[in-house]
């Protein structure tokens, strides 16, 4: 992962400079330890612009910022009830961000995507989130080309089994009600998916963040 970025802005300045932001620029945006080094503090979170629409921004991070487990039982279970969106909702949300950034970051609609492989499993019900983890269908549409979908995870990450281009969830279920798809090391996509369970897959979150 690259040097650590510049200091974390007050939220009048982020406000101004993500106004310019253009899809494929990259943005900082709330904090996160990332490089293994506690004693120097959390490092600025680096996100990538996938979409803009009027005043807002769609963006995902532009590294894997750590390892994640889907879920943390091996049973049948959706993004709806996963504790990966319980976690960045909660957790995430409240301690990666200041109060007037988590006013910039709007609670919107999430659908739940069938899966387009396999009808075994079943994505559940819409969600209503602030953090999110991006579908199969929102991946190949914003990130169209496998090597556009490879990705490096964060020193924290690769500290806790992440490989050097990480493997990522996606909230789309995979083959069967006890796994989620993601995306390969080789920006691949994996339909059959991973059980929710596993160790060794890492987590990009995404968001809209309002410019008004």
């Amino acid at each position: 992962m690259s040097d650590k970025v510049a200091e974390w802005m007050g939220a009048g300045e982020q406000a101004s400079a993500l106004a310019g932001a253009e899809v494929g620029s990259v943005i900082t945006f709330g904090k996160y330890e990332q490089d293994y080094n506690f004693d120097n503090g959390e490092e600025a979170i680096e996100w990538v612009v996938l979409a803009k629409e009027g005043n807002r921004i769609l963006v995902l991070s532009k590294y894997a910022i750590d390892q994640a487990y889907y879920h943390n039982v091996f049973t049948d279970v959706t993004w709806e009830d996963s504790m990966l969106r319980n976690d960045l909702n909660n957790y995430f949300l409240v301690n990666c961000f200041t109060e007037e950034e988590q006013k910039m970051i709007p609670a919107v609609t999430v659908p739940a995507d069938n899966n387009p492989e396999f009808s075994t499993g079943t994505a559940g019900n819409d969600t209503e989130d602030r953090i999110f983890i991006l579908s199969t269908s929102e991946v190949e549409r914003y990130l169209p080309t496998p090597e556009a979908r490879i990705c490096a995870c964060t020193t924290l990450a690769r500290s806790r089994g992440i490989s050097e281009d990480a493997w990522w969830w996606l909230r789309t279920p995979g083959e069967f009600r006890s796994s989620a798809s993601n995306v390969y090391h080789d920006g691949s996509i994996n339909n059959k998916g991973c059980v929710v369970t596993n160790y060794v897959v890492a987590v990009r979150p995404a968001m809209w963040i309002e410019l008004g």
